[in-house]
């Protein structure tokens, strides 16, 4: 698991939904043919740009499921979820439920009401997440913008290391380009995603495109 590396364009997007606030599944085949057709490589579903945290656990799986069912005939269509919020109960059911549907991987972002008071607490919430679903890529996405969980990288890996045989990576969504290389010089970090603030640092440096696969 920790030697895959995803290839490829991976977009973030929406989640369809009708005018009443009631979710549009019906329309998410059509989602995905769009996304292939751009040469599109998988999907990052009900992260920031699809609202997850803001959805019900109900919806949430009815999302998976649909984009599940979308691309069941493309195994080179991958697919990842966001599983975190507020309650890691529930995160890490959400975390059993995309593996027992099938998805390629998963995603947990740190808590973001109680914060964990150190990073040594956020790698706990890691390894429950991923032992919920240890078949299925485990990424940590860290946004702290929204999340408010500013812990450097660097030490989140240091403190993970050997403790979750599912991970692969990380969505870096931050500007601390100093942390981020400091990522890629450890073996464990063989696989980091990035968000758009790190396409200048992918765009200019050999180190980020050695290691970065994709743009989410």
């Amino acid at each position: 698991m920790n030697n895959h590396k995803l290839q490829g364009l991976i977009a973030a997007p929406f989640t369809p939904m009708l005018a009443n606030g009631d979710l549009n599944l019906e329309s998410i085949p059509a989602y995905y043919q769009l996304l292939k057709q751009n040469q599109v490589a998988g999907a990052f579903i009900c992260g920031s740009t699809g609202e997850g945290v803001s959805l019900t656990f109900d919806e949430r799986v009815a999302i998976m499921q649909a984009w599940a069912k979308a691309t069941a005939s493309d195994k080179e269509f991958k697919v990842i979820t966001l599983v975190g919020g507020t309650n890691i109960r529930e995160c890490c059911l959400l975390a059993t439920k995309a593996e027992q549907i099938g998805l390629f991987g998963i995603s947990f972002t740190s808590p973001f009401y109680f914060k964990p008071a150190n990073v040594e607490q956020l790698a706990k919430c890691c390894e429950e997440i991923a032992a919920a679903a240890p078949k299925t890529a485990f990424y940590y996405y860290h946004i702290p913008v929204l999340t408010g969980g500013n812990f450097a990288m660097i030490d989140l890996l240091k403190a993970i290391d050997g403790k979750i045989p599912n991970f692969v990576g990380i969505k870096y969504t931050h500007e601390d380009f100093m942390d981020y290389l400091s990522c890629l010089n450890l073996p464990i970090a063989n696989m980091i995603c990035y968000g758009a603030e790190m396409k200048t640092c992918y765009q200019t440096s050999p180190w980020c495109q050695r290691s970065c696969g994709k743009h989410l």
